[in-house]
Order: C-alpha cells, then sequence, then structure tokens
C-alpha cells in the first residue's frame, strides 16, 4: 500500500507509517507529494494492483 501525503508541513514519517499499520493491519510506504497534486474529486482508494 501507498499512502499519498499532501503536507508542507515537518512529518514524523514513521509515526505516520505505525498509525497506519495499526488502523489498516496493512503495511505500506509513505510518498509526500506537492501540496494540490491529488485531485480533491478522484478516489480516496484506488486499488493499482497488477492482476497478472
Amino acid at each position: 500500500m501507498t499512502l499519498l501525503i499532501e503536507s508542507d508541513a515537518p512529518l514524523e514519517e514513521a509515526a505516520v507509517a505505525a498509525s497506519v499499520q495499526a488502523v489498516t493491519r496493512l503495511r505500506g510506504r509513505l510518498d509526500r507529494v506537492a501540496k494540490g497534486s491529488l485531485p480533491e474529486d478522484g478516489k480516496v482508494i484506488e486499488d493499482r494492483r497488477s492482476l497478472a
């Protein structure tokens, strides 16, 4: 799982990752993206797994 985060503020990425894992029971990766780059009307969760 990859969590995309829009934030200019400093983040404790390890703490965010631990919180995500505790809530979802999934390990994943955090990617910080530029503010305004995620669509506001887009999907909240997008499944990009390949079915091959």
